[in-house]
């Protein structure tokens, strides 16, 4: 009997646990989002009033933003150094693509890569346009992501534990 006991007490946390994580995946999604868009204001700061160095920027970005945003542009700085043989729009969409915890889904990240292709290349005035509409549509996608993480948290706390009582009843 303490085994069976185990066992459902075992099945209905990994169930939970389960839900969970898609709780904190949620919240992180969202929070990363709201990370890129404040980050994309100092970026157009830097840019149009300091004149940064886009080398100087990024550093300066990885050291301000929390993670994973800072990891982000940290993968951007890496990759900087091999912009020779790879362009910066090719750079910065992999790391956009690869940077783990960002969560960005397809349209998320296509309107993130849209921004290398004008960081560098265009003078500061084009810059701020492209800043500017990238956090505009990335501050649209932060803010369906908070609502999603509103609505969907609930679900999948519901959606965890049920399943566990659903197993322990097929098993039982």
């Amino acid at each position: 009997m303490a085994f069976k006991l185990a066992g459902v007490m075992l099945i209905t946390l990994g169930t939970a646990g389960w839900g969970l994580a898609g709780i904190r995946r949620l919240r992180r999604r969202a929070f990363a989002l709201r990370a890129l868009t404040g980050s994309l204001e100092l970026m157009e700061s830097e840019i149009c009033q300091r004149l940064t160095p886009m080398a100087e920027l990024m550093e300066r970005l990885g050291a301000s933003a929390p993670p994973p945003v800072s990891r982000f542009y940290a993968e951007v700085l890496e990759g900087m150094k091999r912009v020779g043989e790879v362009a910066f729009p090719v750079i910065w969409r992999r790391a956009a693509e690869n940077t783990p915890g960002l969560y960005l889904n397809e349209e998320e990240c296509q309107a993130l890569s849209e921004l290398g292709l004008s960081l560098g290349r265009y003078d500061p005035e084009q810059q701020r346009s492209a800043i500017r509409y990238a956090r505009r549509r990335l501050d649209a996608f932060a803010e369906r992501a908070a609502a999603e993480r509103d609505r969907d948290s609930r679900v999948h706390a519901f959606l965890g534990i049920a399943a566990g009582i659903f197993a322990v009843l097929v098993l039982l």
